[in-house]
């Protein structure tokens, strides 16, 4: 419901994902990968920061407790790879122990989501996004 509410916000997430999702194709394809190496593409470029905190910042505004609890571990996790390229970041991860690759996160389960995050609220929906994004409402379980 945050990011329906939060026009900004939805639009930084979906560069966020927009970005991730282009280096895991680069991971599947050798030549983008490459060429992301060799042209030293950040792994977090300054775009992509600022989509980023403006996610977090919406979600210390108005996100449950539980969402507003990964904020900071969101920010331990991504603070080392500011401002280092793709090779800089593959090298730094090397040398991570398990625990520093992804420890700091708590894995998301769905039946633990919390009461807020289960419920839909279609007027909200209707209210704040778009018909253009081609969301519909599902009913029944």
């Amino acid at each position: 419901m945050l990011l329906i509410r939060d026009a900004e916000a939805r639009k930084a997430a979906i560069e966020i994902i927009e970005h991730f999702a282009e280096l895991v194709k680069a991971f599947a394809h050798h030549r983008t990968l490459e060429r992301m190496l060799t042209t030293n593409s950040q792994v977090l470029p300054k775009t992509v920061e600022s989509a980023i905190q403006r996610v977090l910042r919406a979600i210390e505004k108005e996100g449950s407790p539980e969402l507003r609890r990964e904020v900071e571990p969101i920010r331990e996790t991504l603070r080392p790879f500011q401002g280092l390229t793709l090779a800089e970041a593959m090298r730094l991860i090397e040398t991570m122990t398990p625990a520093e690759k992804g420890g700091a996160m708590s894995v998301m389960r769905p039946s633990a989501l919390s009461p807020a995050s289960r419920k839909a609220d279609w007027s909200l929906i209707r209210k704040h996004l778009p018909p253009s994004e081609g969301i519909r409402e599902v009913t029944g379980h």
